[in-house]
């Protein structure tokens, strides 16, 4: 027997009689793990199918292949069966292609009859043999039409991709099966005189055995591990002693008993140990089959067409719509997702691209979150996709200019910095509502002059400025008047109709340097979705004297930042400011990062005309507590357009 690779996923399409567009079907059983679809071409005269099969490990040399000439496609609702054939580019058994080394990729082309527009599940079988490699209740879907277009044409439409199909899981075998499956018992008992027992029988079982006292810490560990079964010991009754096994990913559960008398104890001569294992062997005794990913079981998915390039080739075609984009997690101590928002169905869809834990469980292009909108704008409520594939309602979620914040179940906060579009990327906006930017500034002078970051207000419409005077309500539009990109650095005038003043400014501009161990303080307003127009304070000290990579314009500080701080004035204890936050480190926890102010000097030194700078500063010998009070009402936000 020649065992071939075929078929996973297939998308086809005609410019004859009709169109057939395959959505990434799911199937309860495949037996086959190194082939991917690349391309699919359905007509009226043929189905066309391309592959690339990658070698495995499990020869040397990568081994060899070839496809049997009694390979089908069958029709699960009529039982007709449509025959290979032909093949280009791979042998037809006997013959076959030997690979040269392990990983070396082969493409191919098998060619079918063309499928009806009725099929809506096949199986694809090498053949009736046991031995074969088959793909069982192939779920697909198909899109019609009588467009003469190209596939790549289609292809950029979109409108297939942003089905979203719903997979189930694998149904709940048979132990026995079930047991071919994993490697790894996870042993949750707290008492010790029979754990022992326990383990041995695990061991002799086949088991690789792992104890835990507690469960909490053994789902922590294992919890999404298919590969691990939960072995837990009931409360045992008279002499009735039960065992429960539980696959914790797809929630399935056994439970075997087994009779334990005073007779058999005394037996054991009272060893605890010793009548531990016969329990347990007596309640399960057969031995557990060699391990075999074929039988590993899948989760349900939610399944979208996209994959990261195809977006982006679609946001680079046909722009963005508001907040959507690729997003990378700076989150380093768990999942490192990388995720796309994208809108459809007229609701914005987190789409996971790469990063999972269980990487394996997870497809590129698979819905990770659908976004409810709330009534706070750029804040949502999320369906949130756990790792299990459960749906958790429990998670907000957060947009300012470049980042995302998700907020889980758990209170817990991590954060997605933008990844594309970038700055630099040439992308048209394509929607009725442009994302805020949103940062912070602070007052320089009454007559409405006030600094910002460069990167707050680059390429904005419209600049407001909000919170003069503490008063939130109203907005005044500002300009910019000198900036220095390199530095980070805007100085903003209000020009407004409305505007009067400022009021007298109760803090100065430190002209220089600031040591390393200086208490500093951060005003600012981050992530207003989620935290309010109320100012923020953060606390610290400065870490270093130079910034990222050694850049000597800005200091490290402990302080805490997060998006929406850009611009904000940094503190000394005195109450001068030393510096204008513009910066976090992605990677390291308590590192941010600030514009010395002599910058900031240096840049209002070459306004044509200079303001007028507060030489005296009110705040020296105040408490914290009186600083903030009187500062808080000199620092605004900046929102732009």
């Amino acid at each position: 027997m020649k065992k071939s690779m075929f078929l996973l996923f297939f998308c086809a399409f005609t410019n004859v009689l009709y169109s057939q567009i395959v959505l990434y079907p799911n199937f309860n059983k495949k037996d086959v793990q190194y082939l991917d679809l690349t391309k699919s071409d359905v007509s009226s005269s043929e189905t066309k199918l391309f592959f690339r099969y990658t070698s495995p490990s499990t020869y040397l040399n990568g081994g060899w292949v070839s496809i049997n000439k009694n390979t089908f496609i069958q029709d699960n609702l009529t039982g007709k069966k449509y025959y290979l054939q032909r093949a280009e580019n791979i042998p037809i058994s006997p013959e076959t292609y030997n690979f040269k080394s392990v990983g070396e990729k082969l493409e191919f082309i098998l060619y079918f009859p063309p499928i009806p527009d009725t099929v809506s599940t096949i199986d694809i079988i090498e053949s009736e043999n046991d031995e074969a490699f088959n793909f069982y209740g192939v779920n697909i879907k198909y899109i019609f039409s009588n467009s003469s277009q190209s596939q790549d044409n289609e292809f950029s439409k979109i409108s297939k991709f942003n089905e979203i199909i719903h997979i189930d899981a694998s149904p709940k075998p048979s132990f026995e099966s079930l047991l071919a499956s994993v490697k790894t018992a996870v042993l949750v008992t707290e008492n010790r005189y029979t754990q022992n027992g326990y383990l041995n029988y695990l061991r002799e079982m086949g088991f690789n055995p792992i104890l835990f006292n507690k469960l909490e810490e053994a789902v922590d560990r294992y919890g999404f591990d298919k590969s691990a079964l939960f072995v837990t010991p009931l409360q045992s009754q008279d002499e009735l002693y039960s065992f429960v096994f539980i696959h914790l990913p797809t929630g399935y559960q056994w439970t075997f008993s087994s009779t334990f008398t005073s007779n058999d104890l005394q037996k054991y001569n009272y060893n605890l140990t010793s009548a531990a294992y016969e329990i347990m062997r007596r309640a399960y005794g057969s031995k557990k089959p060699p391990y075999n990913r074929y039988n590993t079981l899948n989760l349900a998915k939610w399944k979208t067409g996209w994959k990261k390039s195809l977006l982006i080739d679609d946001f680079q075609k046909n722009g963005i719509k508001d907040i959507e984009g690729v997003y990378e997690s700076t989150n380093n101590s768990e999942a490192k997702y990388c995720v796309a928002v994208k809108k459809i169905k007229d609701l914005y869809r987190l789409i996971y691209i790469s990063g999972a834990n269980n990487q394996e469980d997870w497809d590129e292009g698979e819905l990770k979150a659908t976004l409810i909108p709330t009534a706070t704008p750029y804040l949502y409520k999320a369906k949130w996709i756990m790792a299990n594939k459960k749906e958790n309602s429990d998670f907000y979620i957060s947009f300012e200019q470049g980042f995302m914040s998700v907020l889980d179940n758990n209170k817990r906060k991590s954060m997605y910095v933008k990844m594309f579009p970038s700055a630099s990327d040439d992308i048209n906006i394509d929607g009725e509502n442009v994302a805020k930017a949103s940062g912070t500034g602070f007052a320089v002078s009454g007559k409405g002059m006030v600094v910002t970051n460069y990167h707050v207000i680059e390429n904005a419409n419209k600049i407001r400025i909000s919170g003069i005077n503490g008063d939130f309500s109203k907005k005044y539009e500002a300009v910019v008047v000198l900036y220095d990109r390199n530095n980070d650095l805007a100085v903003l005038k209000i020009k407004d109709d409305k505007f009067i003043s400022l009021g007298k400014i109760p803090y100065v501009i430190k002209a220089d340097v600031s040591n390393v161990g200086t208490d500093i303080y951060v005003l600012g307003y981050p992530l207003r979705s989620t935290m309010g127009d109320d100012v923020k304070l953060t606390t610290g000290v400065i870490s270093s004297k130079s910034g990222y990579q050694g850049d000597v314009t800005a200091y490290q500080i402990s302080a805490s930042v997060q998006p929406g701080n850009s611009g904000g004035p940094l503190f000394d204890k005195q109450g001068r400011i030393i510096g204008i936050i513009n910066a976090k480190h992605a990677r390291a926890e308590n590192a941010s990062y600030a514009i010395k102010s002599t910058y900031l000097m240096d840049l209002i030194n070459s306004l044509d005309v200079s303001p007028t700078l507060n030489n005296t500063n009110t705040l020296t010998g105040k408490t914290l507590v009186n600083q903030v009070k009187d500062a808080s009402r000199y620092v605004y936000i900046i929102e732009v357009e």
